[in-house]
């Protein structure tokens, strides 16, 4: 201690350096006086080389590291009287250090020292917590979490302290804080218990006390209220229940429609892709046979599923002659595929990639023949969903982790019976499973303070690990789906080769148990997004009918209207109204008041005319002056003045039209725009001073895919365009983004980019046909 106080300068020695500064100050200016170099320092003057500013710097650097040493010191030292039990000894070393960073007074220093006053404060409360000293205790804590909110310790401490003085609402919400911070930390959920037993005990009090004041009554109507209330709460619940069973069942009606659905529609692509690989007709009709008995079927009756029943066995008994070619092998096929792919496994470098389950397995597989007794061809067709996971290779040091998917939609022989083809392939990151912590003494630091207990406990290497960068995770499954590929040719190589001989061995031990391992039959749409859709649909139907019923309404009270217009009050004679003064009665019979007064048929004319619209007139000159501006705006607008015609419908439905046509090809691919999925924007025609303007600003964001020669899908992407608006050289210069839907594969990237590139020119191309059109034949 003595050495670090010899570092520090106290209240008494203040202004010894700074005489002894002036002194060396006016050695200086007498030393520059005497020398004849014109002020130039001299090369061997220190006090002129050397800046004031660095020593500032120095001696502040010199100052904190002594501050710095002190404060550890005396925090070692009081957290060794706290293992002893010297708690007293403790609070006054702890304090002592604390005063130190007093002397801290640039905000660099207090940057410097924060860490450690926090720790010194935490250690203290500890120590006062030991002693009972619940104010003190309060109080240092609350320090603490002025320098950093949320500290977990500082919120236990206080918490106990202020449980200990009674003040349980507080003290509960810092132990609720401190188990949010820190769920290990047993003793503050212990506590937290106990004052939430304190505060359940202080209400029966409460409640008690108002029962013995108000009498028996008053808590046999809160407690009635209560019952009705948790009654209502039951009710409620279960109409919920029932309600959502009722919507669970009609899910699941929808659920088998939706299967029965895409089996047909997956049975009707099968069967016309089987027919091209065959090299016939797909879109032949059905047979004579088979359209008989369909319009047999119909003219049968009968409930709208045994018509559908009916239909279906037509069809089955009208096989095309393709059908009787094939020889259906998916039974044992299904089991084939399902384990090459679980057999999947990638490893690059530390990482290692496998398939953990293989989902919504569903296809077929045939052996066919394109001609009788010829070659038997392999034929099938499958889509299928894949559960991987990524971690660390066997022999590796541990490795973040992580899970997702890979879901293949289209997975079918090739046409020329020698290879496969895959479509579109999407994936999905779960970034979920990092891997276990390791915990450590240092994590459990409970009240006991110091080293132990405080700030200065050790974590565990191992407790660093979690998920895998994105990165990474995408770049080892390019490599997972490459190895998924090669399993897919080893399939089709065994379907060629062995399928037959294979297929026959299993049926014929289909007895002994089942052969094909059963999927997991994933659902067509899931429960909630099935649910929004009917509250969507209930929601545009509800507004339909309100729609119809306001114009019902509206048409109603037009026709009430119609109605009283049309009703005529015949006053007559015989009524005696022909007597009452103040009346008299008109030429066609109705009454009207004595001072109406009555126009004839040429003054009614005469006021006709004059409420006829006139059109304005001026002289020669003003019209001479005029007549640019009526050529540009509409013909009323004589002045020229402003004039604006909204044709934003138009121009959006004019621009979708011509974007969903571009087609363009680049070596031997062909690119085209398959959708324009979103086209917004304003469009108006202007006309002001003579001059008519046309202007319009869009965006839009065009789905394309490239195919090569062979009608296989190579790539497939978006392209967005931020600004489209009219310019004079070809309608557009705004930024245009590409992303990938389906990336290219290596082979194939400058191709698929030279095809993208002619895409952005012929759309460039028709935005400036676009422009000349709206320009050319848009007018007010």
């Amino acid at each position: 201690m003595a050495d670090s106080e010899e570092k520090l300068p106290d209240a008494s020695s203040d202004q010894e350096p700074e005489n002894q500064s002036d002194a060396a100050e006016d050695d200086a200016a007498a030393d520059d006086a005497a020398d004849d170099d014109a002020g130039f320092p001299d090369p061997t003057d220190d006090v002129e080389m050397a800046p004031a500013s660095d020593e500032a710097a120095e001696m502040d650097a010199a100052l904190l590291a002594s501050l710095f040493e002190e404060m550890s010191r005396l925090k070692d030292n009081g957290n060794t009287h706290f293992k002893a039990g010297a708690n007293d000894e403790a609070c006054k070393i702890y304090a002592e250090a604390i005063k130190q960073a007093d002397l801290a007074t640039s905000d660099k220093a207090k940057t410097e020292i924060k860490p450690l006053l926090i720790s010194l404060n935490n250690n203290s409360a500890a120590a006062r917590l030991k002693l009972e000293h619940w104010d003190e205790v309060i109080e240092r804590a609350t320090a603490v979490l002025e320098l950093e909110a949320g500290n977990s310790k500082a919120l236990f401490r206080r918490g106990v302290a202020r449980s200990k003085l009674g003040q349980l609402s507080s003290a509960h919400d810092d132990l609720l804080t401190a188990c949010k911070s820190d769920p290990k930390n047993r003793e503050a959920r212990t506590e937290l218990a106990s004052v939430q037993a304190a505060l359940k005990a202080q209400k029966e009090a409460e409640r008690s006390a108002f029962s013995a004041k108000f009498g028996s009554a008053a808590e046999k109507a809160v407690a009635k209220e209560e019952a009705q209330e948790a009654a209502r709460k039951r009710e409620a619940e279960r109409q919920k229940e029932l309600a959502e069973a009722k919507l669970r069942e009609e899910w699941k009606d929808d659920c088998v429609r939706l299967r029965a659905k895409q089996k047909a529609q997956r049975e009707e692509t099968r069967r016309a892709r089987l027919k091209r690989f065959l090299g016939e007709d797909a879109d032949e009709p059905l047979a004579d046979g088979a359209a008989k008995g369909e319009a047999a079927s119909d003219a049968a009756g009968g409930s709208a599923a045994e018509q559908a029943a009916a239909r279906a066995a037509e069809r089955v008994a009208a096989k095309s002659a393709a059908d009787q070619r094939c020889t259906d092998i998916s039974d044992w096929a299904r089991t084939e595929l399902a384990s090459r792919l679980k057999a999947v496994r990638v490893e690059d470098g530390d990482v290692a990639a496998t398939v953990t389950q293989v989902r919504a397995l569903e296809g077929s597989t045939s052996l066919v023949s394109k001609a009788e007794g010829g070659e038997l061809l392999p034929f099938f067709e499958y889509g299928f969903t894949i559960d991987w996971k990524m971690g660390g290779a066997p022999g590796g040091s541990a490795s973040p982790s992580s899970a997702g998917t890979l879901s293949y939609t289209e997975v079918v022989a090739g046409a020329d019976g020698r290879s496969v083809s895959i479509g579109d392939v999407s994936h999905t990151v779960d970034e979920t499973e990092p891997v276990k912590q390791v915990e450590t003494e240092g994590d459990k630091g409970g009240e006991e303070g110091g080293e132990e207990g405080v700030e200065d406990g050790e974590v565990a290497a191992g407790k660093q690990q979690g998920a895998m960068p994105i990165e990474r995770s995408l770049q080892v499954l390019e490599l997972l789906k490459t190895v998924v590929s090669d399993a897919l040719d080893a399939f089709h190589t065994a379907v060629a080769t062995e399928g037959a001989a294979s297929a026959a061995a299993a049926a014929s031990a289909a007895s002994s148990g089942p052969v094909i391992e059963e999927m997991e039959e994933e659902d067509p749409i899931g429960f909630e997004e099935w649910k929004k859709q009917k509250e969507e649909e209930e929601k545009a139907e509800k507004t339909r009918r309100e729609e119809m019923e306001r114009k019902a309404r509206d048409e109603r009270e037009a026709e009430r209207r119609r109605a009283r217009k049309a009703e005529k009050v015949v006053v007559g004679k015989e009524e005696g109204l022909s007597e009452m003064r103040g009346y008299k009665i008109r030429a066609d019979g109705s009454k009207t008041s004595y001072f109406d007064r009555q126009v004839d048929a040429e003054t009614k004319a005469l006021l006709d005319k004059q409420k006829q619209p006139k059109r304005l007139s001026v002289g020669a000159e003003g019209v001479a002056e005029s007549a640019p501006s009526a050529a540009a705006g509409s013909a009323w607008n004589v002045g020229g003045t402003w004039e604006e015609k909204d044709m934003g419908s138009w121009a959006k439905d004019e621009l979708t039209s011509r974007l969903e046509g571009v087609r363009t090809s680049a070596d031997d691919l062909t690119v085209k725009v398959s959708k324009s999925k979103s086209v917004e924007g304003t469009a108006s025609v202007v006309a002001s001073r003579g001059t008519m303007r046309h202007l319009y600003e869009f965006s839009a964001e065009l789905e394309f895919s490239v195919k090569d020669a062979s009608a296989v899908k190579v790539c497939a992407g978006t392209l967005k365009y931020e600004d489209i608006s009219p310019t004079p050289v070809d309608g557009h210069d705004g930024a245009v983004h590409l992303s990938w839907k389906t990336a290219p594969k290596s082979e194939d990237a400058a191709r698929a980019d030279a095809a993208v590139a002619a895409l952005k020119q012929a759309v460039t191309a028709e935005l400036a046909s676009f422009d000349a059109h709206f320009k050319s034949t848009k007018r007010i």
